[in-house]
């Protein structure tokens, strides 16, 4: 049984939160840093999820996306109703919740996102790692650019924003 799980003890015990969809693979889990009770879980054939009480009932929200797996998940501290998730070819943008979703390519190229970092304090800017690096929106994700001069040349499968240095950005590489 595969799917979303939640533990209310610590990791003693878990229960499979998302047993009326049935088994899926689920690459991304965020909690909403407005609500806490709203969760998204990134999964493949059921898109994204979202749950409004705190894991015991989810539902897609996949309007207008064109994808059947979402890897890399983000909200926007700034604007709850701002979210982003990078699935195979493109990064999808919600500017309402995830009601509806918007593809963005990557400087026009189909490639993967495994991984967003939003900088917390430039709600414009965000990474994305990719299948062959990282690379950066200062437009809400609407255009993207590779990051630096520099590419990592790797496929970027992790990043972490330091929230107190907007230039340290960390990416976990899978080769």
């Amino acid at each position: 049984r595969s799917g979303v799980y939640v533990s209310r003890d610590g990791g003693e015990s878990w229960t499979w939160a998302t047993a009326d969809l049935g088994p899926m693979a689920v690459f991304a889990l965020t909690i909403d840093p407005h609500d806490e009770k709203r969760i998204y879980a990134g999964s493949w054939g059921h898109n994204i999820l979202r749950s409004h009480d705190g894991g015991q009932s989810w539902a897609p929200i996949h309007r207008g996306l064109e994808t059947l797996s979402v890897h890399a998940l983000a909200v926007d501290a700034n604007d709850p109703n701002r979210l982003y998730g990078g699935a195979v070819e493109t990064i999808w943008r919600s500017t309402d919740g995830g009601d509806s979703w918007q593809a963005t390519r990557l400087a026009g190229r189909p490639l993967t996102t495994f991984a967003l970092a939003l900088v917390p304090h430039n709600p414009a800017m965000l990474y994305a790692g990719t299948t062959i690096g990282v690379y950066r929106s200062e437009t809400y994700g609407q255009t993207w650019l590779p990051a630096g001069h520099d590419s990592l040349e790797a496929t970027v499968t992790a990043l972490a924003q330091c929230p107190g240095d907007a230039s340290l950005l960390y990416a976990g590489t899978e080769h």
